[in-house]
């Protein structure tokens, strides 16, 4: 991982984290929603945000061509 990958790394995660913390709280103070339920959307936007970012800005060097290939073979210890 070199320094460019480091920074791109923290951005994608706090805008990850941001969306997840807005839309928590304007789900839940303006949208009337129970907090669990605000939690649960505000989390997965998070988490689906934060995979988008990674795989395609942070992370952009492959091992294979085919992005499907890539993510299949590449296990946690790799």
């Amino acid at each position: 991982m070199n320094v460019q990958e480091l920074l791109r790394y923290g951005a994608a995660g706090l805008l990850a984290f941001t969306t997840d913390f807005s839309l928590l709280y304007l789900l839940t103070e303006y949208g009337g929603l129970h907090f669990l339920v605000s939690n649960l959307i505000g989390y997965s936007s998070g988490l689906v945000l934060a995979y988008a970012l990674n795989s395609n800005w942070v992370f952009s060097a492959r091992r294979f061509e085919n992005r499907y290939l890539d993510s299949a073979c590449s296990p946690a210890w790799y």
